[in-house]
């Protein structure tokens, strides 16, 4: 019985340190298994506060990024202020220097006008029609020279009807100088040219239509030339000015007296200026 009891109890002895030694091996292996997961919170914790760090990092950047795009964005209105306020200044320089301009231009610049003319030659009628030539001196009123001078004289003959002679004005405006040039010719201020003659003629036509007058209109025609004058000053030589005189040459002559080889004495001709709507200047 002691035997069987001692072996009975060896046996329950042996099991009891098996069972121990497996308790022992869990609670190390559990034991283990804590400290990899203390590890891994461990490494879990430091990861989210690098991430809580790069989060406010992140966060503080797209701030300043803000206030560096509002501070980008108020200069970029403050400089279109600037240039707007630059563009106004500008025109209103440009404006200044223009009326500036148009005012020193109209202090300075010259005034070219007949101031005298007379019949030089006797009026001659021939197969092509009639021609004088007149003696004219310009006066230069202005505070400039005139140079590139051009004189245009024309002939129309007056018989009675409405639009025979067209306005000193509708035939001198001109952007492109006609007639003849004057090289060389410059007129200074308050100073006169010499005498300058040009010849003048009327066509046969306009003879011929003078001498086929309507019913109750006189035949006796009246000639008045027009003189038309450009120039330009010394300063802008873009510029064109422009004068023009309407005379009246006397006297009147019979249409059917105008027979080719006939003449007129120049010492029994005369022009009267027409200052009552015959002259023009710009």
């Amino acid at each position: 019985m002691e035997v069987t009891a001692l072996v009975i109890a060896g046996w329950v002895g042996c099991i009891y340190w098996h069972q121990l030694d497996v308790m022992t091996s869990q609670l190390g292996e559990m034991q283990g298994g804590s400290t990899q997961t203390d590890r891994l919170i461990c490494l879990y914790r430091q990861q989210l506060e690098q991430l809580t760090r790069q989060a406010g990092d992140t966060h503080d950047l797209a701030v300043q990024t803000k206030s560096l795009a509002d501070r980008m964005k108020d200069q970029a209105a403050q400089t279109k202020i600037i240039a707007e306020q630059a563009r106004v200044q500008a025109n209103a320089a440009m404006s200044a220097a223009v009326t500036a301009s148009r005012q020193l231009e109209l202090t300075e610049r010259p005034w070219l006008f007949v101031k005298d003319a007379r019949v030089a030659t006797p009026l001659k009628f021939d197969a092509n029609g009639a021609q004088v030539e007149f003696e004219i001196v310009l006066r230069n009123s202005g505070h400039s020279p005139a140079v590139e001078i051009f004189l245009y004289p024309q002939l129309y003959l007056l018989h009675g009807e409405e639009g025979a002679v067209p306005p000193v004005e509708q035939l001198c405006v001109n952007k492109v100088p006609r007639g003849e040039s004057r090289p060389g010719l410059t007129v200074f201020p308050e100073t006169d040219s010499p005498p300058q003659r040009i010849t003048v003629e009327l066509s046969r036509k306009e003879m011929a239509d003078a001498s086929k007058h309507p019913p109750g209109v006189p035949t006796i025609a009246g000639i008045t030339p027009i003189i038309c004058v450009w120039y330009r000053p010394t300063f802008n030589p873009d510029a064109r000015y422009y004068s023009g005189v309407q005379y009246l040459l006397w006297p009147a002559i019979w249409p059917d007296k105008m027979l080719p080889g006939s003449s007129i004495p120049a010492n029994s001709l005369s022009l009267t200026r027409n200052e009552f709507f015959g002259e023009v200047a710009h």
